[in-house]
């Protein structure tokens, strides 16, 4: 009885991790233009002219699609006049990020300026992840200077997918969409002799 009761080891990690700061992008190109005393920025931002939603932003299963900002949505950008060409409105594919309300919240910034939104927005921030490792052992004496190690190590014990961040570009098709995940549970046995 002392053989089967004695030795076992229960060992765990558990981890929280907030999620990123993220940052609405236009997905195209600025000029890279001097930021203080912070250096140089290449990627642009979009312009906010609404108001985004409270806690926006929260994962949410589709059929087929994991959606982050479920109170937002995309549609096609009012047409520019284009100075009066007939050919560029059949290629203006610029969209904006509109609320529940149909009111928009996020567009482009307009040419030759930057966005209005900070990097890294401050209350924006992508999904969270929540893990919890273990790890199980029992070591057997098998003679007076042998002992016999067997151990199982879990990781994702949960087997909580961990999702990576959702797009930002408001000109994407796939705006707020999350086409990333990790976290498949993984199980290690090993077995060892101690002489």
């Amino acid at each position: 009885m002392q053989r089967v009761v004695e030795g076992w080891q229960l060992s765990s990690v558990f981890s929280w991790v907030s999620g990123a700061p993220l940052t609405f992008v236009p997905g195209t190109i600025a000029t890279p233009f001097m930021l203080g005393t912070m250096g140089f920025r290449t990627a642009n931002t979009a312009d906010v002219v609404g108001s985004l939603p409270k806690g926006a932003g929260g994962v949410e299963k589709g059929n087929g699609f994991v959606q982050y900002f479920s109170d937002l949505s995309v549609k096609q950008a009012p047409l520019p006049n284009f100075g009066g060409d007939p050919n560029l409105p059949g290629r203006f594919t610029n969209q904006v990020v509109v609320d529940k309300s149909g009111n928009i919240v996020l567009k482009n910034p307009e040419p030759g300026t930057t966005g209005n939104t900070a990097i890294a927005m401050p209350g924006i921030i992508g999904p969270s992840s929540l893990g919890l490792d273990m790890a199980l052992s029992k070591k057997i004496r098998i003679a007076e200077n042998k002992m016999f190690t067997i151990r199982a190590d879990a990781v994702n014990f949960l087997n909580r997918p961990i999702w990576g961040n959702p797009n930002t570009n408001i000109n994407s098709t796939t705006f707020g969409r999350i086409t990333t995940a990790t976290g498949n549970r993984t199980i290690t046995f090993n077995a060892r002799i101690d002489f």
